[in-house]
């Protein structure tokens, strides 16, 4: 008898971050243009602590919950323009893909972000990414016109 497999979406918390969870954010992490460094239990609480991160975690029958994807969030309030989110980090494991899970975990963060007021949620894509804008444009977000900078700070 296969085992029965249940989803769940949640914002994980500072206080319950396991080892198994850095594990999975990173193998995540990894499914990403740009790949991250290492993480750490630490690294990860304190993600937690100062931004919103969305996961969809698979349970099974034997109680063990694993992150299969997730999404994280940044609300930005300042004076010179209006309440804004900023999506960030979105990915699913390849093998949960196609599944609407990046779709759920995308609206979670929408409704999380507007209820805090935020007007706008705005999502970061690399260039080379064709299927990942094809998805958020799937879901009414709209391409524009901006460039980004980067200034390392090392």
């Amino acid at each position: 008898m296969p085992k029965k497999l249940t989803f769940s979406y949640h914002m994980l918390s500072p206080v319950t971050i396991t080892e198994q969870d850095v594990k999975d954010v990173q193998r995540l992490n990894d499914l990403l243009l740009v790949k991250s460094p290492k993480i750490t239990q630490q690294d990860l609480i304190i993600c937690a602590r100062t931004s919103f991160i969305f996961v969809a975690r698979k349970w099974q029958d034997n109680g063990n919950g694993r992150i299969i994807g997730m999404a994280s969030l940044v609300i930005s309030h300042l004076p010179a323009s209006r309440c804004e989110g900023f999506v960030e980090d979105v990915a699913v494991a390849p093998k949960h893909r196609r599944r609407g899970i990046a779709s759920v975990l995308v609206q979670q963060i929408s409704d999380y972000a507007r209820e805090r007021g935020a007007h706008v949620v705005y999502v970061a894509s690399h260039v080379a990414r064709q299927e990942g804008h094809a998805f958020y444009i799937a879901l009414g977000f709209k391409e524009l016109d901006v460039k980004v900078f980067e200034l390392p700070l090392k």
